[in-house]
């Protein structure tokens, strides 16, 4: 048997605060090479020429922060990257409105005569490609907000997605070739060729490359159990006992019967790396693909994209470690947990498993088992009673978990949370409020760009003044036409 070891140090990504300098400055990037362009015109025109500039990187951008590369997602975690695609999403429809409008009032007159050549703008035969690109930017956006409302199946949906912004895209750059006043400076045409450049290896690594690699690493089904209601235990097993590093907790995208990536699927861990070359999942039916996990025969083909995120024991000097999990999020924490017991851990570590019932407490023998080879306590809670349940009904409140974490040293603690976003939303607040640092906490909620906690909420901050950054930019560009007409 092959074993794969842990990775010591989760290092892996790029640093938050690079990626917060980064993202404005590559988009501003071919703005700011413009300033060395043709004379301005006024205001108007120059606003919406960096704003088309500016659409342009972005949309090339949201290919990188797609949530399958390591060295963006890395350190910040896949719901930060995803919650952030969306944001930049609706913030590109609004540069793109911009570009518009502004190109709209680069002539003068009244409202009227703006909404006359606004029109014109739209149905103008050579300007075909960029307004084909903005509406389908608009509707990849509308459908990913929009999805679950009409019931679009998810692989129907990913395929759509990829296709309509790599559409969008083409379109984009012949707009720009054919209209663009600025793609014509020799600094902005070197800029935007190493931003298209970026879209087709992004494309290429996850449709190509990454398919072929995926697909030459391939993982059979040896059993499917059930372990509680729609709740399954999957079991997977390299065929040739291949090396696959990962850190418990991590997850992977994973197809069957050889499917394309855009049918693929993130699934938690469950097992530890010693275990390999078998990987443990415990995935839930929640409709789509997943309602037919229970019916996989043993032998069927899987592939694996990963490992990924950042839901791991990454700092040995902790002082305790705190696990949440709620429902199908006890997928990663009981990982978490089997590694800590196998590696004989002596840190103090405190568990809450939340579930909506006593049948989907699916591992409170093997919890109770782990347990005693740790300095180790745990609540466990059901919202419904039964008759089989002797834990906690209801919810875990301030005052249990304080209990819990008592003694613990709290700013030194690592706290590592999976389950539904209102349980993940309440656990970071409830942690924060007891003194364990935002910056210690991290969950996974594979409901991108939802959380509304407090360190959420600062990320959103920082989304904002990221785009405010870029807005500005937009802004200080019209302005040399003001300063040239002064």
């Amino acid at each position: 048997m092959t074993s794969g070891p842990a990775v010591k140090n989760h290092k892996q990504g790029i640093p938050a605060l690079w990626l917060a300098f980064l993202y404005p400055a590559i988009v501003l990037a071919p703005v700011v090479a413009a300033f060395w362009g043709p004379p301005p015109l006024n205001w108007a025109a120059e606003l919406g020429s960096a704003a088309g500039l500016a659409a342009g990187s972005m949309l090339i951008l949201q290919y990188v922060t797609s949530g399958r590369f390591e060295k963006i997602a890395g350190r910040v975690g896949i719901d930060r990257v995803i919650g952030f695609h969306r944001f930049a999403g609706w913030a590109l429809i609004i540069v793109l409105l911009a570009h518009i409008v502004a190109l709209a009032l680069a002539g003068g007159g009244d409202p009227a005569q703006v909404l006359r050549r606004l029109i014109r703008l739209l149905t103008a035969p050579s300007l075909l490609t960029g307004v084909v690109a903005a509406v389908l930017i608009g509707l990849v956006v509308w459908a990913a907000l929009r999805r679950d409302h009409f019931g679009l199946r998810y692989e129907i949906w990913r395929f759509s997605h990829s296709v309509g912004a790599t559409v969008a895209l083409v379109c984009l750059v012949d707009h720009a070739l054919a209209r663009g006043t600025y793609i014509k400076v020799p600094a902005v045409a070197l800029i935007a060729s190493a931003l298209a450049l970026v879209a087709v290896v992004s494309l290429l690594d996850i449709h190509v490359f990454r398919s072929a690699r995926v697909l030459g690493a391939r993982w059979r089904v040896e059993t499917v159990r059930p372990l509680g209601p729609k709740l399954w235990e999957l079991l997977l097993r390299h065929e040739a006992g291949r090396l696959f590093k990962f850190r418990a907790g991590q997850f992977a995208w994973v197809c069957f019967h050889g499917q394309p990536t855009f049918c693929d699927n993130p699934f938690s861990i469950a097992s530890t790396p010693d275990e390999l070359p078998a990987l443990r999942f415990v995935i839930k039916e929640v409709g789509d693909f997943t309602s037919g996990i229970g019916q996989l025969p043993p032998g069927t083909v899987a592939t694996l994209d990963g490992p990924h995120g950042n839901l791991v024991d990454c700092d040995d000097a902790a002082s305790a470690v705190i696990l949440i999990a709620g429902g199908v999020g006890i997928a990663p924490i009981i990982g978490i947990l089997r590694s800590l017991a196998r590696s004989c851990d002596r840190r103090p570590v405190r568990l809450v498993v939340a579930t909506r019932t006593a049948a989907e407490q699916v591992f409170a023998k093997e919890i109770s088992a782990l347990g005693s080879e740790l300095d180790f306590k745990s609540i466990g809670v059901v919202e419904v009673s039964s008759p089989d349940w002797s834990g906690r009904v209801g919810e875990v409140d301030d005052e249990a978990l304080a209990s819990l974490l008592e003694g613990l040293d709290r700013e030194r603690a690592i706290s590592l949370l999976c389950g539904p976003k209102a349980m993940m939303e309440w656990a970071a607040g409830a942690l924060d409020r007891l003194g364990i640092p935002s910056d210690r906490i991290r969950y996974e909620l594979f409901d991108y760009g939802t959380a509304a906690d407090a360190s959420s909420r600062r990320a959103k901050h920082i989304f904002q003044v990221m785009l405010l950054a870029i807005g500005l930019g937009l802004v200080a560009f019209a302005t040399r036409a003001l300063v040239s007409d002064g």
